[in-house]
C-alpha cells in the first residue's frame, strides 16, 4: 500500500521561504513601536484608577463626617466645636491612608431644620486631583465633590 506524501513542498514554496528568512529584528522594531503605546495606556489606567480611588475616599470621610454631625446635637453655643469635630472625623478618615497624607481638602458643614424639631446635618467637601501626567485635552486639576446628608439623631 503506497500513500502519497501530500506535505512535500514545491520548489517555488522553497525559494519563497527564503526570500523571507532573513527578517532580522522584526520583532524589535514591533516591540519599540507598541512598547510606547502600551505604556502610555498603563499610565492612563492607572490615573483613572487613582481618580476613583479618591473619590471612594473622598465620600467615604464625608460620609464619616457627617455621622459625626449626625451624633452630636449642635446649638449656637457649641457649634465651633461640633464643626471642629466633623472636619476632625473627616480628616482622620481621609488621612489614615497614606497616599492622601498630602492632599488638601475643604469641608463645609451645615445644619437645617427637619420636621419634628430635627435637624438635617449636611456636610460637602471637595478637593483637586491632579493626574500622574499632564494629558491634553484633560484639565491639569480635577475638581472632586462629595456630599452627604443625615438626619440628626435625638
Amino acid at each position: 500500500m503506497h500513500f502519497p506524501n501530500k506535505t512535500r513542498m514545491k520548489p517555488a514554496d522553497l525559494k519563497t521561504m527564503r526570500r523571507r528568512a532573513p527578517r532580522r529584528a522584526v520583532a524589535a522594531i514591533e516591540l519599540a513601536i507598541a512598547l510606547p503605546m502600551v505604556m502610555l495606556f498603563t499610565l492612563a489606567c492607572a490615573d483613572l484608577g487613582r481618580v476613583v480611588h479618591l473619590k471612594v475616599a473622598l465620600s467615604n470621610a464625608t460620609r464619616v463626617a457627617a455621622e459625626y454631625g449626625a451624633m452630636r446635637k449642635v446649638t449656637s453655643i457649641n457649634r465651633d466645636e461640633w464643626t471642629a469635630g466633623i472636619q476632625q472625623a473627616f480628616a482622620s478618615d481621609l488621612y489614615a491612608t497614606a497616599a492622601f497624607a498630602d492632599i488638601e481638602t475643604t469641608v463645609v458643614a451645615d445644619t437645617e431644620e427637619a420636621e419634628m424639631g430635627l435637624y438635617r446635618v449636611r456636610v460637602e467637601s471637595q478637593c483637586a486631583f491632579v493626574p500622574a501626567v499632564d494629558w491634553p485635552g484633560i484639565p491639569s486639576s480635577i475638581d472632586l465633590e462629595a456630599s452627604v446628608v443625615m438626619l440628626q439623631l435625638r
